[in-house]
C-alpha cells in the first residue's frame, strides 16, 4: 500500500498549465495567512502571557491539517503539516513547564514529541531524506559554523543571563544535560526549520532564496549559510546552548 505521501504532488514548480499562476498565488496567500498567525501568537506571548500565543498556535494546528485533508490538489499542500509541527513547538513547551521536574526534563518532554511528529511528517508528505540537509558537503563550512556556536553561546549567556537546567550536576547529570540539549533542542528545531520547512517551501515555490529567507525569519536563525549540512547548523545551535548552559555560568556566573 502507498503511503499518503506519496499521493501528493512533490515539485509542484515544475508544472505547467492553465491556472498554475492562480494556483501557487493562492499557496503564497495561505503560507502569509498562516504566517501572520504565528507572528500574531508571538505577539500575544510577548505583550501578554505565554499561555495566550499557545492558545493560538494550538488553534492554528487543527486548521492546517484540516486544510491539508481539503486542499488535496492544492500545491501548497505539503507545506500544511510541516506548518502545524511548527505550531506545535510553542504548546508543547508551555504544555511541558512542570515545576516539580527538574528544568532539563522540560526539554526532553518537548524535543521528543516534537522528533516523533518530524519522523511522521517527514513520511506523510514523502520528504526525500536527501533534501533535507543531512549529507555533509563541505566539512570546513560545518566545522567552521560549529565553531561560531561558541561566540554565539557568549553573547547569549550575557544578554539574557540564563540559569543553568542542573544546579548542580555530576558528571553523569552533565553529561546527560549536554546530550539532552544537543539531541531534543538544537537537532530537533534545526531538523524542523533548516530541514523539513525550508525545504519543503523550496520545492513549494521553486525558489531557494525563499525557503531560506522564510525558515530563518519563523525560526530567528540568521546564521544558516548556503551550502552548510543540517549537522553543522545542529552543532552551532548545541554549542551556543551548552556554553549559556553550563560552560559560560562556571567561568562568569
Amino acid at each position: 500500500m502507498r503511503s499518503v505521501g506519496r499521493l501528493l504532488p512533490r515539485r509542484t514548480v515544475a508544472v505547467r498549465g492553465p491556472g498554475m499562476g492562480i494556483r501557487r498565488l493562492e499557496g503564497i496567500r495561505v503560507l502569509g495567512a498562516f504566517t501572520a498567525v504565528l507572528l500574531i501568537s508571538e505577539l500575544l506571548s510577548a505583550l501578554t502571557t505565554a499561555i495566550s500565543g499557545a492558545m493560538l498556535d494550538a488553534v492554528l494546528i487543527p486548521a492546517a491539517l484540516a486544510q491539508f485533508t481539503r486542499a488535496e490538489a492544492a500545491p501548497y499542500r505539503r507545506l500544511l503539516p510541516v506548518l502545524a509541527l511548527v505550531a506545535l513547538i510553542r504548546t508543547l513547551s508551555i504544555a511541558a513547564v512542570v515545576p516539580r521536574l527538574p528544568q532539563i526534563t522540560w526539554y526532553a518532554l518537548v524535543g521528543i514529541p516534537l522528533l516523533l511528529g518530524a519522523a511522521l511528517t517527514i513520511r506523510l508528505i514523502d520528504e526525500p531524506l536527501e533534501q533535507l540537509h543531512l549529507r555533509i558537503d563541505q566539512p570546513a563550512l560545518d566545522a567552521s559554523l560549529a565553531g561560531l556556536g561558541v561566540p554565539l553561546g557568549l553573547v547569549g549567556f550575557f544578554l539574557l543571563r540564563p540559569q543553568p537546567p542542573i544546579s548542580h550536576p555530576g558528571l553523569l547529570g552533565l553529561i546527560a544535560e549536554e546530550v539532552i540539549l544537543l539531541v531534543t533542542a538544537a537537532f530537533v528545531e534545526e531538523l524542523i526549520f533548516r530541514g523539513l520547512l525550508q525545504a519543503v517551501v523550496i520545492e513549494t515555490y521553486g525558489r531557494q532564496r525563499l525557503g531560506v529567507a522564510y525558515s530563518a525569519g519563523v525560526s530567528a536563525i540568521l546564521f544558516l549559510l548556503r551550502g552548510a549540512s543540517l549537522w553543522g547548523v545542529t552543532a552551532c545551535h548545541g554549542i551556543a546552548l551548552v556554553g549559556m548552559a553550563t560552560l559560560w555560568p562556571a567561568l562568569f556566573g
